[in-house]
């Protein structure tokens, strides 16, 4: 990034760096598949403009914004900077004689962070919160844990996406209390529990992020059971326990006995 142009660019489109605005090394987007920036904030990417990528980076935007939605672009032609609004649908156009640019994204309606969310969490639970959130601990939410649980598997079982958008909702909340109260516990946090599965998922697909090759879903699958298998020997499992002792004893008698047969 240009920092000695980001000042500028905050004065042309009359912005207060007050309201808290993400200013991004846009760069990064040719090598993602998603947005960086959390779409309930101001956020402003800087972009040298790379014209066979064009594209990538356009795709990227509309996956999180419809084509009518409308971008602030800034960028110096004749040194002098311009400023204007263009619609998502005719950005790839519009970026194709340009060589570097700074795009402003307005907070979208209808979205929040995680660490939003986190944030209401933490109030409730806070001293002068809500008495019943500031009660619960990890064993008086397990029953709200699996009947949440089974109503996402209903929702999607009905295939309703609404419903299953708000049943996840009801899930999520279960999973940020349980991290809140390991928090507050000294026992571990949300961004603890995310780093884990995202470097057990990484570590799990080698095939994407490693240079393991694999030619169908079968051999996803064996090399799958074969990295957890290799965990288990890592954290010396197998010196105390089966290798039945991980599936756990309060799923349906049939998910037990389908769990049993697949170790077996």
């Amino acid at each position: 990034m240009y920092l000695n142009e980001i000042k500028t660019v905050l004065d042309l489109l009359h912005l207060d760096q007050e309201k808290g605005i993400h200013i991004i090394d846009g760069n990064q987007l040719y090598e993602r598949h998603t947005l960086i920036h959390n779409l309930d904030s101001y956020s402003i990417y800087a972009i040298d403009i790379e014209k066979d990528r064009i594209s990538k980076l356009v795709e990227l935007i509309n996956n999180a914004y419809s084509g009518n939605s409308e971008v602030h672009c800034c960028y110096l032609k004749d040194s002098s900077w311009k400023t204007e609004n263009v619609k998502i649908k005719n950005l790839e156009k519009y970026l194709i004689d340009k060589q570097r640019v700074y795009l402003l994204f307005h907070p979208k309606e209808g979205h929040l962070s995680i660490m939003e969310f986190q944030e209401l969490i933490s109030r409730l639970r806070a001293p002068d919160g809500c008495p019943w959130d500031r009660k619960q601990t990890h064993r008086t939410l397990r029953t709200n844990l699996l009947e949440e649980t089974y109503e996402v598997l209903d929702a999607i079982d009905q295939n309703d996406c609404e419903h299953l958008r708000e049943e996840l909702g009801d899930l999520l909340l279960q999973i940020v209390l349980h991290s809140q109260i390991a928090s507050e516990n000294g026992e571990f946090s949300l961004s603890q529990v995310i780093h884990d599965i995202y470097k057990k998922i990484t570590n799990r697909h080698p095939h994407v992020f490693g240079e393991i090759e694999v030619g169908s879903i079968q051999g996803v699958m064996r090399n799958w059971e074969k990295l957890k298998d290799e965990e288990r020997n890592n954290k010396d499992i197998r010196k105390f326990i089966s290798i039945l002792s991980s599936i756990p004893k309060k799923l349906p008698s049939l998910s037990i006995a389908q769990k049993y047969q697949e170790r077996a």
